[in-house]
């Protein structure tokens, strides 16, 4: 799982700069506030100030500050910071994954597979950074004006939370010689196989009273024209997740142009359904 400042979804990336936004959003509307109390413009610069006026507005910003931080005051929702989970959620993401079986050969033969997926969001926080102008990439998601803005502007589908996903797995399996021990059988003997499995994803949020309801479409082509016991198919999967407190029901239809093995004759292609129940763990008490 790779990650930069660019790529990945853990929260730790992002906390610096998720509490530089929500200071400087503090500050700015303390700021705000003092220079109203002054009977000055709200929108008047500091620089512009006399020397000892801006040093008193200053003064008064830093205790306002330090009060609130002791507080512990709400964070101002106006300012979208309560999209920031969201946008990290839809940061692009890398993974890879190598994995080595080791199997009995009366149950099957040894395999090698490695798989790579690359997952990304249309609204993240990487847009913020190429929005506006040359000072949103400079200071990025870390300035209030730059965040607030795009947030503002892109509230809907930062709720729609659209999400692309393209994976490509490759699996190789060892050929096995197994000696049965019966005079009139041979030897059983499989060849040497391999895997080749793409994959591309689309999902968003759809709306379904308090919890949306989380629509993911996904196709897939197995390619295994080396193992003699299968054959090539297309695969699609649509799933619908509705989360109900800490858990979640993923009701999901999967159509497959043809069956796994060579002997799956009695269809050409096969249509099925699938319901299910995921917990969130880390969710519940500790005496649940």
């Amino acid at each position: 799982n790779y990650t930069s400042s660019l790529l990945g979804r853990s929260f730790k990336q992002y906390e610096k700069g998720f509490e530089k936004l929500c200071l400087a959003d503090q500050v700015n509307r303390l700021t705000r506030e003092t220079l109203s109390e002054l009977s000055l413009p709200s929108d008047r610069s500091l620089n512009t100030m006399e020397p000892a006026v801006e040093a008193q507005v200053l003064q008064m910003v830093e205790e306002k500050t330090r009060q609130a931080m002791d507080l512990q005051a709400p964070l101002l929702l106006h300012a979208g910071i309560e999209k920031y989970d969201q946008l990290v959620d839809n940061q692009p993401q890398f993974h890879l994954t190598a994995k080595k079986t080791f199997r009995d050969p009366l149950v099957g033969s040894d395999e090698l597979s490695v798989k790579v997926t690359y997952e990304w969001g249309l609204e993240n926080l990487n847009k913020v950074k190429n929005f506006k102008d040359s000072s949103c990439k400079k200071s990025g998601w870390t300035n209030p004006s730059c965040y607030t803005e795009y947030v503002a502007k892109n509230a809907l589908k930062i709720n729609q939370g659209h999400r692309f996903s393209f994976s490509g797995e490759y699996v190789e399996g060892d050929g096995e010689t197994i000696d049965t021990g019966f005079s009139d059988l041979g030897p059983l003997v499989s060849e040497d196989a391999s895997t080749l499995v793409l994959s591309l994803g689309w999902g968003r949020k759809l709306k379904g009273g308090t919890e949306p309801i989380q629509f993911d479409l996904e196709g897939s082509y197995e390619d295994v024209s080396d193992d003699p016991q299968r054959q090539d198919r297309g695969i699609v999967r649509l799933t619908f997740t509705r989360k109900v407190g800490e858990m979640s029901i993923p009701f999901g239809i999967v159509y497959a142009n043809h069956g796994k093995f060579l002997d799956d004759e009695d269809f050409d292609a096969r249509l099925s359904a699938h319901i299910g129940l995921k917990f969130n763990m880390s969710g519940m008490n500790d005496d649940q």
